[in-house]
């Protein structure tokens, strides 16, 4: 049902479920390397007053500067840091009261759009800065949980993928929702009407910015995909639990690359493991990454990147240790590493690469309620701006 404001008009829909194409390839290099030998790890927001770092979500802009988005625990506020490309400091401020769960677009003019959960979860709010002052509204006010994610078109107009847990009389919804706008007019529509789907959900746009949305079905514990062909949503499924035993998709990350294909990392909570799959020509392809030491935290989600070469790069927690991990597909192999095990850390990984495909990872100190910001030795800021003005 797509919403207009207050008005509903129905929405029309079919299933497609791809070919067989469920691979698992099993080559991995794994690589575990200290914290200190490879990344160089700072804090952007510290313990004290606040406790920062939960629901972290971090871009880099074209000019090379970087924007985080964040949600004190402590103070209940959606905080956002900015850090300019010649700068070795972040600036920090409070958007909102709410943003438990928070996510981060940023535009061609370097202006930064949330997808926030409002206080109490009560309703999907948006911001974004205009150049002069924040830009706040309340997109629907039926309660909502767990994820979303929010993404830009071309043009610059937000998409947003969520997960409704009631309906107006206050029952419960638990089903994929998607908001989205036309430059004048906000409209907002169920993906999927099924109980218990879409509480992990990611969303990536592909070259015709047609929006592809990968989430569970947490009852048959399958990943699912739904995307809009220009008429309609077309649904298909990534990874069946019925296929390898295993409860998958939880925490998944979407992203298309530059001949729109579709990668995928997620966790498998049954085996304890990360797994990756990729969509070409209408195949889905799954791997397994790496073994985790630990189970999967429920709210935690991984995070993926698509390099200039096309190769995957996945940033992720792994409870066991605990620590934050990294993994980067080079050929027919993962090569794993940890980037910081000091302390409780690794939750709510973000990673974005630079345009020399350099990782730079936000994430959660939960020790000490402070979040922080990994980049690899020897790579500065600077560095990085300089590559990303270098861009044609």
């Amino acid at each position: 049902m797509k919403r207009r404001l207050s008005k509903k008009t129905e929405s029309t829909r079919r299933l497609i479920v791809p070919r067989a194409g469920l691979a698992l390839l099993s080559l991995v290099l794994v690589c575990l390397a200290g914290a200190q030998s490879r990344w160089a790890v700072e804090v952007v927001e510290g313990a004290g007053q606040s406790r920062a770092g939960q629901s972290a979500s971090l871009k880099m802009d074209k000019l090379g500067n970087f924007h985080l988005a964040y949600y004190d625990e402590r103070k209940q506020v959606l905080r956002y840091a900015f850090r300019a490309k010649d700068k070795d400091q972040w600036d920090t401020m409070t958007v909102d009261q709410g943003g438990s769960t928070v996510d981060l677009a940023v535009d061609d003019q370097g202006h930064p759009h949330f997808a926030y959960l409002a206080r109490n979860l009560e309703g999907l709010r948006y911001a974004m800065w205009d150049g002069k002052k924040w830009q706040k509204q309340t997109l629907d006010s039926q309660p909502i949980s767990f994820f979303l994610a929010i993404r830009l078109s071309k043009d610059g107009l937000p998409r947003i993928s969520y997960y409704q847990r009631l309906k107006p009389d206050r029952s419960y919804a638990l089903h994929l929702k998607y908001a989205y706008f036309d430059g004048k007019v906000w409209y907002t529509e169920t993906v999927d009407y099924r109980d218990e789907t879409g509480k992990y959900n990611s969303l990536a746009l592909d070259s015709q910015g047609r929006p592809h949305i990968m989430y569970t079905d947490v009852r048959s514990g399958d990943l699912l995909h739904a995307y809009w062909d220009g008429q309609r949503w077309v649904y298909g499924v990534a990874d069946l639990r019925r296929a390898h035993l295993s409860y998958v998709g939880s925490g998944n990350s979407v992203a298309a690359d530059a001949q729109d294909n579709l990668h995928v990392a997620y966790f498998d909570i049954t085996r304890r493991a990360l797994k990756y799959a990729k969509l070409r020509q209408g195949v889905w392809e799954t791997e397994f990454v790496t073994q985790l030491t630990g189970r999967p935290v429920e709210l935690d989600r991984v995070s993926i990147a698509i390099d200039s070469q096309g190769r995957p790069h996945i940033a992720f927690h792994d409870s066991g240790i605990p620590a934050l991990k990294y993994a980067v597909r080079e050929k027919d192999r993962w090569r794993v590493e940890v980037v910081d095990s000091d302390g409780v850390v690794g939750l709510y990984a973000s990673l974005c690469l630079d345009a020399r495909d350099q990782p730079y990872i936000a994430y959660q100190d939960a020790e000490n309620g402070a979040l922080r910001f990994a980049r690899r030795a020897g790579t500065s800021t600077q560095q990085a701006a300089k590559t990303q003005n270098d861009k044609p």
